[in-house]
């Protein structure tokens, strides 16, 4: 009698915890976008303090100088004789919405009379692209949930509550760019780890096949399918370097945020049969190249 009680109440704490599970699986998708509908009204609202100067005189304030031949101080990470940070990226993600605000407002003054090189425009626009690229973190950590079967829908209300995304990454912060990049990053090399295990598993498997196949005609097919498997040991190889170029490019500090990620994208596959250190070195040799 106490044994059928157990079993009954082990198959009510599973039938309890599977509908705990879907429950949280359902988590309805409605206040992440809420959130992310916030964080794109806190962009546009006129804000007329900062968090942080740097967002202006590390970004804005460069690119103005240059398309709209305003006078402005270039900060010492970015002169002439010895500059530490490249100005290529705060032209990509600042100066070119503000050099196509100021193609599109004579066309606007003369249509509309109304005058769009204002300090807000000049200010909020940098910061919008700024917000929709912050977006690209949301999309990153969807699709590594959907890699590996996590559940998406928690995490991005986790990420889109955040204090950190809702203020700073929607700012013309060099930090900002940063957070995505290394999003991104961590994407590439989440999905190259999961492809990789899946080939690896697939390719040792088939090996097994092979040795235990007894008659020819099955050896060859196994062969075959083994030679058919895509090859992974350098795959994402370019896109992992351009990403980190770009990193460093941007700040010298990128390099502390990919070495975790880059370390474990060297070291896929190591405990394999048929991975070993030489892939570990050659892997190191293309990266720098």
């Amino acid at each position: 009698m106490t044994t059928t009680n157990e079993k009954e109440e082990t198959e009510d704490d599973l039938r309890n915890e599977s509908t705990r599970s879907k429950a949280e699986l359902n988590l309805s998708l409605a206040p992440y976008v809420l959130l992310a509908v916030l964080r794109v009204v806190l962009t546009l609202v006129p804000q007329t303090g900062y968090v942080q100067p740097d967002e202006y005189f590390q970004s804005i304030e460069i690119v103005t100088e240059d398309i709209f031949d305003v006078e402005a101080s270039r900060p010492w990470e970015f002169n002439t004789t010895k500059p530490i940070r490249s100005v290529a990226l705060p032209y990509l993600y600042a100066g070119l919405p503000l050099f196509v605000l100021k193609c599109v407002a004579p066309f606007v003054k003369l249509w509309f009379e109304y005058d769009m090189v204002t300090p807000y425009f000049l200010v909020v626009i940098p910061r919008l692209t700024c917000c929709l690229l912050s977006f690209l973190n949301d999309l990153c950590l969807f699709r590594i949930c959907n890699i590996y079967g996590q559940n998406y829908r928690a995490r991005l209300l986790t990420l889109a509550s955040s204090y950190v995304l809702l203020v700073y990454g929607t700012r013309t912060f060099s930090n900002t760019i940063e957070m995505t990049l290394t999003s991104v990053l961590i994407y590439f090399v989440a999905d190259c780890m999961h492809k990789s295990d899946q080939i690896i598993y697939q390719d040792e498997y088939l090996e097994e096949c092979y040795i235990r196949a007894e008659s020819m005609r099955e050896k060859v097919r196994l062969n075959r399918l083994r030679k058919s498997l895509p090859g992974h040991s350098f795959s994402s190889c370019i896109k992992i370097a351009s990403i980190s170029v770009l990193g460093v490019f941007n700040r010298p500090t990128f390099i502390a945020f990919a070495f975790t990620p880059i370390f474990f994208w060297l070291h896929r596959g190591l405990g394999s049969r048929h991975i070993g250190l030489s892939d570990f070195h050659l892997r190191i040799v293309l990266l720098g190249k």
